[in-house]
């Protein structure tokens, strides 16, 4: 094996687990980790117009937007300039983002931080949990390569698994809004079980796990066809979360398997 093949990339559908494996692992490693999708957040409230070293990403995706796709260009300038009473451009609301201009520019935008996050060295000896949808897109997968020190590792959890957690983070983030803590955790399923719920008007409890169990099914069904071509293609190794083995035993068996690796490395 390539001794380039020294981090671990965790990758799979939302709710597999992505982010509580890869932290498990770098404290496993003794390194730190880094969540991309705070920092997609983060990136998307700065303005154009800012002369803070960060607002090279909105000013990069500009430009890449003008090429791509020029007939968005000037509703989007128009979008990174003006700014809110907290300094934020009308970028940092995901779900106007998507609604607004699509998926693909959304995620444009994350190609654009996610390149200059490597340039700038903030990557560098830490392990990487992106988002889920990042390895969908080739400049990501050539980002994160073998060759550029990196061993992507499907973590291939069951659909019951997928759910519970999905389900999770939706309370999770109801819990802390009504704190008053915006704080999208996994914005379009939000969207999605917040549209169930209303559609369905039913205040039993009983009623609304259901609910939104079958939401999350349905999203992780379709997720799964959509995505897990993809992301084999990508990976190196793949593991098998399920609801009945708890994360620590998983992370037992990745990391025996990395140190296997490694010692395999060494030897030649």
């Amino acid at each position: 094996m390539h001794s380039s093949y020294c981090r671990p990339l965790f990758i799979g559908l939302p709710g597999s687990g992505k982010t509580t494996i890869s932290t498990l692992v770098a404290n496993h490693l003794g390194i730190k980790v880094v969540s991309t999708d705070p920092l997609f957040r983060y990136f998307r409230v700065i303005p154009s117009i800012s002369d803070i070293p960060e607002s090279t990403v909105m000013r990069h995706f500009l430009m890449r937007v003008q090429e791509d796709h020029p007939h968005k260009y000037s509703e989007l300038l128009r979008d990174s300039e003006v700014v809110d009473e907290q300094g934020r451009c009308a970028l940092h609301d995901g779900g106007y983002f998507r609604r607004q201009y699509g998926e693909s520019i959304f995620r444009l935008f994350e190609i654009e931080m996610l390149k200059y996050l490597d340039e700038s060295g903030y990557l560098s000896d830490k392990i990487v949990d992106l988002s889920g949808s990042a390895p969908l897109y080739e400049e990501n997968v050539a980002l994160f390569s073998p060759e550029r020190g990196y061993l992507a590792i499907l973590l291939d959890a069951d659909h019951n698994l997928i759910c519970q957690n999905l389900i999770k983070d939706y309370e999770t983030y109801l819990s802390q809004r009504e704190t008053g803590i915006e704080n999208s955790i996994r914005g379009a399923y939000e969207m999605c079980f917040a549209e169930a719920l209303r559609l369905a008007d039913n205040d039993s409890k009983d009623q609304r796990d259901v609910i939104l169990y079958r939401e999350a099914l349905s999203m992780t069904q379709k997720a799964a066809q959509d995505r897990m071509s993809k992301y084999k293609a990508f990976a190196k190794l793949t593991f098998y979360p399920t609801s009945e083995n708890p994360p620590e035993e998983l992370v037992k068996e990745i990391s025996a398997k990395l140190d296997e690796i490694s010692f395999g490395e060494r030897s030649v």
